[in-house]
């Protein structure tokens, strides 16, 4: 999915979410809405950008 961890990073995250359960909790759900949200939108995602909102894009 988004970026990656690298080891150390990822041992350091992965040690601190064992000793939370609370955030472990949080990083479970927002694992979850990312998954839904891809899958919501994976359909669009090599549509071309509509010429309007790179007209908006390009003014700014």
């Amino acid at each position: 999915m988004a970026g990656q961890l690298d080891k150390r990073t990822l041992r350091d995250v992965e040690r601190y979410l064992a000793a939370s359960s609370a955030d472990r909790e949080r990083v479970r759900v927002y694992q979850a809405q990312s998954r839904m949200l891809y899958r919501a939108y994976a359909s669009v995602l090599d549509e071309p950008v509509p010429a309007r909102l790179r007209d908006l894009l390009r003014d700014h």
